[in-house]
């Protein structure tokens, strides 16, 4: 039985070594199939943490907010000396 030798020399830098006709190897599916995986898996922890990330801004928003409103009450008992009432005088 005859062996087929390589012809790679140092100048090939493994390139195209011990496949015959001078083919290239391609990806496999199983491979193709990992990395998609890989990148999809990547993709949802981003996404999950992008959503956490909103949820917190809502939160600092929200407590600006409240913290903005307490001080224009605070700002009006300072002014009447008494806290204002429903008819809407807060902003008048």
């Amino acid at each position: 039985m005859k062996r087929h030798i390589s012809s790679c020399g140092a100048s090939s830098k493994g390139r195209n070594c011990g496949v015959e006709g001078g083919a290239t190897r391609g990806f496999t599916l199983i491979e193709l199939l990992m990395v998609t995986l890989i990148v999809g898996l990547l993709a949802s922890f981003a996404l999950a943490r992008l959503g956490t990330v909103r949820e917190r801004a809502y939160d600092t928003a929200a407590l600006a907010d409240l913290h903005s409103a307490a001080d224009e009450i605070e700002r009006y008992f300072n002014e009447h000396f008494e806290y204002p009432g429903t008819e809407g005088d807060l902003f008048s």
